[in-house]
């Protein structure tokens, strides 16, 4: 079997962190999976002695945990601080907002060397989202019918055009040494998106499906408003980084049409272009 570091980033998650630690606890038996798992916590908020507290149970589990402080310099600067901590040959970036509902028991024997992907995300009850199409694979069909339905449940005929979503992101460390680590010019959203475009060219992603989490989404934010406003300087980011400027007029112009249609989308236009 192989060993998993997982690393968390956490900026003010003390209060979503307790559903993570606990929830892991419910479904691993420290007793004897205790060398298997190791827990990095990279903490960019002040809250220290809190989170300290916090993931203390997975302490008196047996678990090895490490308590990292830095100054928020972005969620990939985080994980790529938490990734020099691992020592295991799989790093798992999960975020403090994730509800473990399974075992992570499956993903100590997948192969260690070319391995990328994810698990079962659930949104909610019903709705999966462990894949999203790249920026520049999208458009206004995929935004209008919302087809991450789609690619979610047949996601083997996809997966070239696929990244795995962020909130819970496995990679071998050797893939991940190799290819170059989180791009730090994200600050937050679309890091894990381009780390994926990188590792495309290796390999393909792989879906763990005996793995399942409830993401609540927005654990780090104030406000939908706010998740919004990094969202788009994400996007942005992305395609500074991968070089593809026109993306920016083709969203613009598919918030354009949605917007005859909804409310939130004409917000998310007017949101856009204040941005550029």
């Amino acid at each position: 079997m192989i060993k998993i570091s997982l690393i968390t980033v956490c900026h003010k998650s003390s209060v979503a962190l307790k559903s993570y630690v606990d929830s892991f606890l419910k479904f691993h038996n420290t007793s004897t999976l205790e060398n298997s798992y190791e827990f990095i916590f990279v903490e960019n908020s002040g809250e220290g002695e809190i989170i300290r507290k916090v993931i203390a149970p997975l302490q008196v589990g047996g678990f090895t945990v490490n308590l990292v402080e830095s100054e928020n310099r972005g969620f990939g600067a985080g994980c790529n601080l938490g990734s020099d901590y691992a020592t295991g040959e799989m790093l798992l970036f999960v975020n403090p907002d994730v509800v473990f509902a399974s075992s992570l028991q499956a993903l100590l024997h997948q192969p260690a060397g070319q391995v990328w992907g994810t698990c079962r995300q659930f949104m909610s009850s019903s709705r999966i989202q462990s894949f999203d199409f790249f920026p520049e694979n999208k458009g206004i069909i995929y935004e209008t019918l919302k087809l991450y339905w789609v690619i979610n449940w047949t996601y083997p005929l996809f997966r070239e055009k696929m990244y795995a979503v962020g909130s819970f992101l496995m990679v071998a460390r050797q893939l991940f040494e190799a290819v170059g680590r989180f791009d730090e010019r994200f600050f937050m959203y679309y890091e894990e998106a381009e780390l994926c475009r990188r590792l495309q060219k290796v390999s393909r992603p792989v879906l763990a499906r005996q793995v399942q989490v409830l993401h609540r989404c927005f654990g780090s934010h104030p406000s939908s408003e706010a998740a919004n406003a990094n969202r788009w300087r994400g996007f942005l980011t992305y395609c500074d980084v991968t070089q593809q400027p026109e993306l920016v007029a083709a969203q613009l112009q598919t918030l354009h049409i949605l917007g005859l249609f909804s409310r939130s989308a004409r917000d998310n236009h007017l949101l856009l272009k204040s941005l550029i």
